[in-house]
C-alpha cells in the first residue's frame, strides 16, 4: 500500500444527521445518514471519524463518495482507552423515551383494569338476566331466596 499523505479526523458528534431511518422497536435498529465534505490531497488519504457508537453493528458502516477520488478500503477499529461519551441530547432524547414508555404502561395498565371491570359486569348482568325476572337474584350473593330468606 502506498504511504498515506494525509489524515483527516472527525468528530461524529459534530457531523449532522441527514437522514434516520428507524426500524421496529423489537430490532432496536436505525440507520442513520451524515454527510461531509473534505479538501483531499493528491495520493493516499485517511479519514478517521471518532466517536462511533459503542453498539455500532461493525459490518453496517457504508461509505459512498463523489468526484474523482477513489475509495480503497473502509474499516472499523476500536481505540484502546478511548472515552466514550454521550452527547447531551441523546440523554435527553433516552429520558423522553423512557418517561414516554412508563405512561404508556400506565394508560395499558389502567386499560387491562377497565376491562376486568367491564368482564365482571358483564357477568352480572348475565346473572341479572338469568335470574332477576322472578325476583331471586341479590346482589349479595343470594340465590334462588325466596319468601323464606331474610329480607
Amino acid at each position: 500500500m502506498a504511504a498515506i499523505v494525509q489524515t483527516h479526523k472527525l468528530n461524529l458528534h459534530d457531523v449532522a444527521i441527514v437522514q434516520a431511518l428507524v426500524y421496529s422497536s423489537e430490532s432496536n435498529c436505525a440507520e442513520l445518514k451524515r454527510t461531509f465534505q473534505l479538501e483531499l490531497a493528491s495520493g493516499y488519504n485517511e479519514v478517521k471519524i471518532q466517536n462511533l457508537p459503542f453498539d455500532l453493528v461493525q459490518d453496517s458502516i457504508r461509505v459512498a463518495g463523489a468526484g474523482e477520488a477513489t475509495i480503497h478500503d473502509v474499516s472499523v477499529k476500536n481505540q484502546e482507552g478511548a472515552d466514550f461519551v454521550i452527547p447531551e441530547r441523546v440523554l435527553a432524547i433516552k429520558a423522553t423515551f423512557e418517561e414516554k414508555e412508563r405512561a404508556k404502561d400506565k394508560i395499558n395498565d389502567s386499560r387491562t383494569a377497565v376491562q376486568k371491570r367491564i368482564e365482571g359486569l358483564d357477568n352480572l348482568i348475565t346473572e341479572v338476566a338469568k335470574h332477576g325476572k322472578d325476583g331471586a337474584f341479590h346482589f349479595d350473593g343470594r340465590e334462588n331466596c325466596h319468601s323464606s330468606c331474610p329480607n
